[in-house]
């Protein structure tokens, strides 16, 4: 009976939205409390004065804790907008550098902003909340109201448009969840009809917090069918079959900068909200005595509604603010496809290896990106960790360097200068640089003259110094360069024998029928030979830009770590970083890639492998191998095809003879990896350099030798 009551006048009254809820939660209340005796004493009316008063000073002390914690938080949201915005996506997929930032952003900094959000730093208010929640309305109060809402609607027949009060996405919702509950499948599917109207409508404004689009297609569809529209619940399944996405790490990152910054945001309209709710109660608590509330019921009945509605309001804003529940949401459902720690090592050690290789200083490598201290400092202790002394030093220097940046203001992680020299003084001990060791444990000691262990290991470093040949010490400050002009490093940074190139130069080019195959005589191939013993030969415009991007979306989801063949069974090993899949001929693209290669060398592809599509990573590489696997019908060509250009780096090398190839998207190279008499050709050892700026994408088919007897005959000769 109050339920129905209430809801006439709000009918026909036209007040403004708060009121008119305020008016409802009042009516719902005194429906709630009929029957019931509520602080019927005088006396408790009197420690509610008292716990009014508590409530105003944690109140108080909850928002100047907040206010001090959105400033942190805002802080770091600059920071973190300064270095996504300064970072182009295209790029960040790119570059090692910028995707080594992007990971450890999400790994370390954001991980740690999302951790923290959800504490308050005033759990007094917390402990309140739980101790004095029986005293509120409860669920079934709640509940009641709803239900007389639909009680209303089967009265009159009305649709939720034609009740006056307006009511927002979530109160929908609840409406919709009581009717459903209650089996009454026609109202419930309405109010959630309604529900996502408002649900679409709030979302240019403001994100909602609580209820989710695919809740209320979910609940749609299933109403829909315990109703009996079958036709209805197969559309709404259509729809939440399109809400499934795969989050990429940039994607990633962006998503969560728009969460950050709209959850701060939220979070000031909060405390902006909550501090005029603050000075409102003040002015009311303050200007009630005590006394007079004990003896006047209408005093004692503002008193009661406050602590029934206002404060209640305001303990459960303070408890869930607008954007804490999406986040925590957003982090539990999205948090497997965070990078992982072994991510982090892996992109760090990726830098280093491109280091090694290229021979670059921490300055070469971040090419003028900005690199705080404490992301240097993370590559250093992952050398350090590997014993790469050299780059470990050269990354904590630089992290020295770069620790009074102007731009490393405000940094969510730091290392002290005193943690750097610790590790610079071991990285120069260990690389055998005690000059230097001698000179920074000097430095440590100006710091900290009572630090007896440092002063003991500069004593020992000088006493040792003092016995070696100084000239025989190794610069901890310089890459060494010595290297072979046909090796493996050098060839990987373009460095090869004037006669190789004058070699290369004397080598052909032209238009191949494959031997007079009916597939190619009305379009050749357009064959060029690399290199003439081994015969390597490129086979150009091998594969369309189509059939590349078909291939690798077919791959991607599929994409685990590369691995190695070690003791005949396949393993992970860091002498091959890249990810790759089997493919089948499942798919029509992959069969005419292996016609295509099987026009294009004349040899069967019965045995050989399924076409094997790989993605190589930060610093991606593959060491120097042979393709063979010292086996019965082992692999007697390889036919490797790229599918991307890579900007710098990323060449395939034959250290034996000297022969670098750069990838050139859409062609592909091909060699015999066996002699005619079955041995291994020694000159066909080879290697995937690492990738210093760009993406690489290359398929290999590795041909088997059985069925090739008549297209390449066996030779009892030792030198064929």
């Amino acid at each position: 009976m109050y339920i129905s009551s209430c809801l006439i006048v709000f009918r026909f009254q036209r007040y403004e939205m708060a009121v008119m809820k305020l008016l409802f939660l009042a009516c719902v209340w005194i429906g709630s409390t009929a029957g019931h005796e509520f602080f019927s004493s005088m006396d408790q009316v009197m420690q509610l004065v008292e716990e009014e008063k508590n409530l105003l000073k944690l109140f108080s002390s909850y928002i100047s804790a907040e206010e001090e914690s959105l400033n942190t938080l805002k802080s770091d949201l600059q920071t973190l907008e300064l270095s996504v915005n300064s970072e182009d996506p295209e790029r960040a997929m790119n570059d090692p550098v910028a995707v080594y930032k992007l990971i450890r952003r999400l790994r370390i900094k954001w991980l740690s902003i999302l951790q923290s959000t959800p504490i308050s730093l005033q759990s007094d208010f917390q402990e309140w909340l739980q101790s004095d929640l029986p005293k509120f309305p409860s669920e079934e109060d709640l509940e009641a109201a709803a239900f007389g809402l639909i009680r209303w609607q089967e009265k009159y027949k009305l649709y939720p448009e034609n009740i006056g009060t307006p009511l927002s996405a979530n109160e929908a919702f609840y409406v919709g969840k009581v009717a459903y509950q209650q089996k009454n499948f026609q109202h419930a599917f309405h109010w959630f009809m309604h529900s996502l109207r408002l649900l679409y409508r709030s979302e240019s404004l403001r994100p909602i917090q609580g209820v989710t689009r695919q809740q209320l297609l979910e609940y749609l569809g299933s109403s829909a069918y315990h109703y009996g529209s079958p036709s209805v619940t197969i559309d709404f399944n259509k729809h939440l079959l399109h809400l499934d996405q795969i989050m990429q790490f940039a994607d990633t990152e962006i998503n969560l900068l728009e969460l950050f910054g709209g959850y701060i945001d939220a979070e000031e309209e909060n405390l902006h909200f909550l501090k005029g709710n603050l000075q409102t109660l003040k002015w009311r608590i303050n200007s009630e005595d005590p006394e007079k509330s004990m003896s006047n019921p209408t005093e004692a009945y503002k008193l009661i509604k406050r602590l029934r509605h206002d404060w209640l309001f305001i303990l459960q804003s303070t408890r869930i603010s607008h954007y804490k529940v999406d986040i925590q949401e957003w982090l539990h459902s999205d948090l497997p496809n965070f990078p992982s720690e072994e991510d982090l090592e892996g992109a760090a050690l990726g830098l280093i290896r491109l280091q090694e290789i290229y021979k670059l200083y921490p300055e070469n490598i971040t090419r003028g990106a900005h690199f705080s201290s404490d992301e240097a400092a993370y590559v250093g202790y992952f050398a350090y960790q590997h014993e790469k002394f050299q780059h470990a030093f050269l990354w904590f220097l630089y992290s020295l360097k770069m620790l009074n940046h102007p731009k490393s203001l405000h940094p969510i992680e730091s290392d002290t200068k005193e943690s750097l020299l610790h590790f610079l003084g071991s990285s120069a001990h260990h690389f055998g640089s005690l000059s230097v060791a001698v000179d920074v444990y000097q430095q440590l000691l100006k710091l900290d003259p009572n630090n007896e262990e440092i002063r003991n290991k500069l004593n020992e470093t000088n006493s040792t110094l003092q016995l070696q040949n100084r000239t025989l010490e190794p610069d901890i400050n310089t890459l060494s360069t010595t290297h072979s002009t046909n090796s493996y490093e050098a060839l990987c940074k373009g460095d090869t024998d004037q006669r190789t190139s004058r070699r290369q130069r004397a080598l052909s080019c032209r238009y191949s029928t494959g031997g007079g195959n009916p597939r190619l005589i009305l379009a050749p191939l357009k064959e060029e030979i690399e290199w003439d013993e081994p015969r390597i030969v490129r086979y150009h415009d091998i594969i369309s830009d189509k059939e590349i991007e078909i291939l690798k979306n077919i791959s991607r989801p599929q994409l685990s770590r590369s691995e190695v063949l070690i003791e005949q069974e396949g393993a992970v090993s860091n002498i091959r970083v890249s990810q790759s899949v089997f493919l089948e001929d499942d798919a029509i693209v992959v069969v005419r890639v292996n016609q295509r290669i099987a026009d294009a060398t004349g040899l069967s592809m019965e045995t050989a492998e399924p076409l094997h599509v790989q993605n190589y990573g930060i610093g991606g590489r593959y060491e120097p191998h042979h393709d063979t696997l010292d086996a019965e019908n082992d692999r007697i060509a390889t036919f490797l095809t790229y599918m991307s250009d890579v900007e710098i780096g990323g060449a395939t090398v034959f250290p034996e003879i000297g022969v670098a190839l750069k990838p050139k998207k859409g062609s592909a190279v091909f060699w015999y990896n066996l002699h005619k008499n079955g041995t291994v050709n020694s000159k066909t050892l080879h290697a995937g350099c690492p990738v210093l700026l760009g993406n690489k994408w290359v398929t290999n088919k590795w041909i088997h030798e059985f069925g090739q007897e008549f297209t390449r005959p066996c030779s009892l000769s030792e030198w064929e």
